[in-house]
């Protein structure tokens, strides 16, 4: 608004302003950083070069984001996971324990 009380004349929209408000978003605006790596040689090389020089992740290392990212997504409905022998004694209890601590480890919580 204008010191008089009256809003400024609006201009149309041309091609060489720009984007607009309304095009805006964190992709226009934010450049895409390259995938870090969090462990090895590679680490310390980012580290050691402030971060000049990324080799990006190992094949292993995206492979287990990979894997993190599968076991991460959320389930749609519940499911059941059944350990059974023939045998007694030989774990049952012991699987079925790991098994639900290795899930809630991996998978967010609601």
């Amino acid at each position: 608004m204008s010191p008089t009380g009256a809003a400024p004349p609006s201009r149309p929209h041309r091609e060489d302003d720009g984007p607009s408000a309304g095009e805006l978003s964190a992709e226009a605006i934010l450049r895409e950083r390259a995938a870090e790596p969090a462990t090895g040689w590679r680490r310390a090389l980012l580290k050691a070069t402030g971060g000049l020089v990324n080799p990006g992740p190992s094949q292993a290392e995206v492979q287990r984001r990979e894997l993190l990212h599968r076991i991460r997504t959320p389930l749609i409905r519940s499911h059941r996971i059944a350990v059974s022998s023939i045998k007694g004694g030989v774990g049952k209890t012991t699987v079925t324990a790991l098994l639900g601590l290795v899930m809630a480890e991996n998978r967010a919580t609601a």
